[in-house]
């Protein structure tokens, strides 16, 4: 006899279970089972149909081997598709905690209640890492009213006639005599509880398991018939089988069991977990109890339904808020390339179910053409599984929103009240459409969406009257859940924790960027990604544009040197799908023009910073700038005065939250993107503008940096090459001319450094670098003398890590293009040895220093003071490594050989007579000790003045030497003036300040009292490491200040 069919608008409770063996046992408590009904396209859940008591109910299962609640949520959202479920079930296994408050036992019940702060359900694993632990956060919806109504009514059933769960188990092996086997109880005398501290040895029963390790705390039961639990559940990604984190938690929420798909199911198919007990989640965790425990779940689920108000089920609202996703007005491309760390910011944020009770905000921002977008499409696109509906929205304008809203509602569901889909909508019908999305989207039990709010880039802060600006918060739903995401130019939208500044992409990125678009491998590809910055925009565009026109990398960078703006027009002519009608040429116009609104001196200093190197800009060198335009005979305009410093910051910060320029570093130090600051040269289109603010660019950098020596050769050296390359056509001269530039860059990089201007050098550096490696290579010897130059940059900055990957780069280069045994390379061979004896790395500086010092041996002579200073050097690392004799032979050595080459009070004489000094108080020759020290001091005081830090360091080692010999009037003499001179000096003297401090209160007390030999504690004196030779022959001067002063332990 066929089975009977019921429509499918029937079926409006649904029942999930996880495993094969709960829904068979779900199944056996039918009162009627139905014939299959039609589900919707793409639904791959496999149904059951049938009847208990008042409701027609469908039945559905996890897939096999697919636990979680990723998996749970999955079956709930297309059972929601296909029929319109109002009110479910979830009925399944799970693993008990015994207390003494509830003594819950195999075969027993549990289900979700709300109790305390929690709805029924918490999701154990979900939180915080914080200084006090982890904090679990958020909490999960609670089940619908109606059947939280019946749980409470059969409770107080349960009070007066007891459960009818037994009978039901009764019947059930009476209908279904197969199932009498294997989902008949196993008997108390298996329910067996074991001790915390007994852990299972092994195999799938506990028969090998210690008996006497059985808990006597429980009580002997009466009946074995299951009793029902009330409470919290516990939902977790793992299987719970540790008893002291299973404990914890239980103690902290309040937990009575714990399982694995509930946290997955709770904000989106309003249902009542049936939990019931089959083992205690600990280590003796086995299957004997899960055919009999998933049998009392199925009849408790019979017996509640049979309570549940048929008429509250029916007046709930559809439990389905679900929009099938849709790529229409999605910028959708088929060659995103992953962004793996910034997707796993956006997912973190987004992917919190436990947070879905308020609304979330999430910006994520930069400068146009970094991606924003096309982030956020993949995310969308990748995650939409997870939520009811994903609506995409074109922020870019007002009106622009206003239509991407109503064509939204135009999606829900007709039998949500909404308006059919229409062609055209007129402004009333718009306003209609979008206050109806609003009340769909803020029900309370439509928590499971999120808004992507794309490109709203209009400010409408300034005030500037733009009609189509407008505030995002305007077009939020008012309810306090679900999520929006926007992508913006504006920084001023981000907030404390909730936001992603997406930056260009790595060398690695910006090359998987460029070679997908041009459909090929480049070999030149790492040489544009540089010199586009990593910014996705300019590298797609490139990349479409060279797969287009068979264009060469080299050929490329020809033209974008040359021809910048007829290249920006040509590949506009193969515009991006994804991109729309925005390329290079166009998509940070009107972030200026919203700047020239807002600030006009913020835009000119825009204009000035096209002249300038894309690094920080200071304000110096802006009112030079504004003082030379004032000054010259085609002013830029008649308001070009110099700005306040206030003013000056006021406009970078205006730059910034425009995403024109971005900080660096810190708040105050801004660079501009090496693309944008290609387009800025480009956007002033008047002739006679660009020669004011090129030749204003010039006169002020002359004007920052000192006129000294060889610093005013260098800035006109810099000014005509580069007034010269504007003129020149010759193509050979212009290349010359163009190194020449380059040759100038990097020597007024020298300079800045020389001069302390760390940031101003790295900048310079880095600008010399690119250029040597665009003209010359990046194995040409210029390059590598570039990269040597940011290794010693890096290393005076203590950024040790950079520095060893820059003088690794110089050394290969070196010995590739000059030999292993030219001076550059042997230079560099003995900086990494100074960068190893720093970082504590001996055996490989000791190789290092070796390997210098025979090589210069044999370059030049043993007395030459480059060798001599290796020498030196090597003394010092042996007297750290405690080879006391050959650190005295090498001492030795250098010594004579400065007193020969240089002369007996030559600072690098004088050094090596401290750091000799230093030795013989190390070996206990005291008399020697004192005669070196007082000749270095002597030497000291008249070569470089009685303040100079290295004197000082001789002062202090006197003040130690004179306390360990007890001669207490003379060692605080020492201390007195080192400590003064240390506090009258920059540098990092902490340490030795504090330590002075110390000994100088311990000498005075020791004088004042007369007290016995006073024992200073053991502090060695300084050796210092000779730098004088890190650098280039043209690098020698500037390094001498970079002297590494190492303390060495006895």
């Amino acid at each position: 006899m066929p089975l009977p069919t019921h429509p499918r608008e029937s079926y409006t409770v649904g029942i999930i279970c996880a495993l094969d063996v709960e829904k068979a046992a779900v199944e056996a408590t039918l009162d009627e089972e139905h014939g299959g009904v039609g589900k919707m396209a793409g639904d791959d859940n496999s149904y059951n149909f049938g009847r208990i008591g008042q409701h027609d109910v469908v039945v559905a299962c996890l897939p096999a081997g697919m636990m979680g609640k990723a998996s749970a949520a999955m079956v709930a959202k297309d059972m929601m598709r296909s029929f319109p479920i109002k009110a479910g079930f979830m009925v399944g296994i799970g693993g008990g905690v015994w207390s003494d408050k509830a003594d819950v036992r195999l075969g027993d019940v549990v289900v979700s209640q709300p109790d305390g702060m929690h709805g029924g359900v918490v999701q154990w694993d979900f939180g915080k890492m914080e200084e006090r632990g982890f904090r679990r956060t958020g909490t999960l919806n609670k089940p619908p009213r109606p059947l939280l109504n019946a749980v409470q009514s059969l409770k107080a059933t349960h009070r007066r006639k007891g459960s009818a769960v037994h009978q039901y188990l009764t019947d059930m092996m009476k209908n279904n005599p197969y199932m009498k086997d294997e989902y008949t109880s196993p008997g108390r005398e298996h329910d067996e509880l074991f001790e915390a501290s007994c852990n299972h040895p092994s195999g799938a029963t506990c028969a090998q398991c210690d008996r006497s390790r059985l808990n006597q705390e429980r009580p002997r039961r009466i009946d074995d018939k299951p009793q029902i639990h009330y409470g919290n559940i516990a939902s977790g990604d793992e299987v719970m089988k540790d008893v002291a984190t299973r404990d914890r938690i239980a103690r902290e929420e309040g937990i009575l069991c714990f399982e694995m798909e509930a946290a997955g199911l709770m904000d989106s198919f309003p249902c009542v977990v049936i939990r019931p007990i089959c083992d205690y989640a600990d280590s003796h965790k086995n299957k004997q109890w899960q055919p009999y425990a998933a049998a009392t779940a199925a009849c408790y689920c019979k017996e509640l339904s049979g309570v549940v108000d048929r008429q509250g089920i029916v007046e709930l609202e559809l439990a389905s808020h679900h929009i099938e996703f849709s790529l229409k007005d999605i910028p959708v491309t088929d060659y995103f390339v992953p962004r793996p760390l910034e997707m796993a910011q956006l997912e973190a944020f987004l992917n919190c179910p436990q947070e879905k009770s308020r609304r979330r905000v999430y910006l994520v921002h930069g400068l146009g053409g970094m991606g924003k977008t096309q982030l956020c499409v993949e995310y969308v696109r990748t995650h939409h599984d997870n939520f009811t509906a994903v609506l995409w929205l074109d922020g870019s304008s007002r009106d622009a929103l206003r239509q991407s809203l109503a064509s939204a509602a135009q999606r829900l569901p007709v039998d949500q009240g909404m308006v059919p889909p229409q062609p055209h909508l007129q402004a009333h019908d718009i306003d209609e459409s979008i206050d109806k999305l609003w009340r769909w989207l803020s029900k309370k039990e439509n928590t499971g969406w999120p808004l992507i709010f794309d490109n709203v880039d209009r400010d409408w802060q300034t005030g500037k009257g733009d009609a189509q600006a407008y505030n995002p918060t305007e077009f939020f739903p008012s309810a306090d859940h679900g999520a929006v995401s926007i992508t913006s130019r504006l920084t001023r939208l981000q907030g404390p924790q909730s936001s992603l500044h997406l930056r260009q992409a790595d060398q690695e990125l910006g090359k998987s960027n460029l070679e997908t678009r041009a459909r090929k491998g480049l070999p030149d590809a790492d040489r544009l990604v540089q010199r586009l910055g990593g910014l996705p925009l300019a590298l797609v565009q490139a990349g479409a544009y060279l797969q287009q026109t068979g264009m060469t990398v080299d050929e490329y960078l020809g033209w974008y040197a040359s021809t910048w703006e007829n290249l920006m027009k040509n590949q506009n002519l193969f515009p991006l799908h994804e991109y729309g009608e925005r390329g290079v040429l166009t998509t940070w116009r009107m972030s200026y023009e919203q700047v020239c609104a807002v600030k006009p001196e913020a835009a000119r200093l825009l204009d000035q910073w096209a002249f300038l190197h894309p690094g920080d800009i200071w304000y110096d060198i802006a009112e030079a700038c504004c003082t030379a335009s004032a000054q010259s005979s085609i002013p830029y305009d008649e308001t070009s005065t110099a700005p306040d410093k206030l003013s000056f910051w006021d406009s970078l910060h205006i730059l910034a939250q425009y995403s024109l320029i971005s900080a660096t570093g810190s708040s105050n130090n801004f660079a501009i993107h090496p693309v944008v600051h290609d387009w800025s040269l480009h956007n002033i289109t008047d002739q006679a503008t660009k020669g004011q603010l090129s030749a204003t660019a010039i006169w002020a950098i002359a004007d920052c940096v000192p006129q000294s020596g060889s610093t005013g050769l260098y800035l006109q050296a810099l000014r005509g090459y580069e007034e010269d390359e504007e003129d020149e056509e010759d193509e050979e001269t212009w290349e010359l001319k163009h190194i020449l530039t380059l040759d100038t860059v990097n020597n007024l990089a020298n300079l800045y450094a020389d001069q302390g201007k760390m940031k101003e050098a790295e900048g310079m550096y880095l600008r010399a670098l690119t250029g040597y490696v665009e003209a010359l290579g990046p194995k040409h010897t210029s390059t590598l003398r570039t990269v040597n130059n940011l290794g010693l940059l890096y290393a005076h900055q203590g950024k040790m890590k950079e520095a060893e990957e820059m003088y690794l780069r110089a050394l290969t280069g070196y010995e590739e293009a000059l030999g292993p045994k030219h001076t550059s390379t042997l230079n560099t061979v003995h900086n990494l040895g100074l960068l190893y004896a720093h970082q504590g790395k001996m055996k490989d500086a000791e190789d290092m220093f070796l390997r210098a010092l025979r090589g210069k041996e044999e370059a030049w002579v043993p007395k030459h003071t480059s060798t001599l200073e290796t020498v030196n050097n090597l003394a010092v690392l042996y007297y750290a490594q405690g080879k006391m004799q050959e650190a005295e032979e090498m001492y030795l050595r250098a010594l004579r050989g400065f007193e020969e080459a240089r002369g007996p009070k030559h600072t690098s004489t004088l050094s090596t007579v401290n750091n000799l000094a230093a030795l013989y108080y190390a070996q206990g020759k005291m008399h020697e000790a004192e005669q070196m020290y007082l000749r270095a001091l002597t030497g000291m005081e008249e070569a470089l003045g009685p303040k100079h830090t290295s004197t000082l360091d001789t002062v202090y080692n006197l003040g130690i030497f004179y306390s360990d010999q007890g001669r207490m009037q003379e060692a605080e003499e020492m201390c007195a003036r080192a400590l003064q001179g240390y506090r009258n000096v920059e540098g990092d003297h902490e340490a030795d300040i504090e330590y002075l401090q110390g000994q100088l209160e311990t000498l005075q007390a020791a004088r004042q009292t007369s007290s016995q030999h006073l024992q200073s504690e053991s502090r060695n004196p300084r050796a210092e490491i000779s730098s004088d030779v890190v650098a280039q022959n043209d690098r020698t001067a500037r390094m001498r200040d970079f002297v590494l002063r190492v303390l060495m332990q006895p």
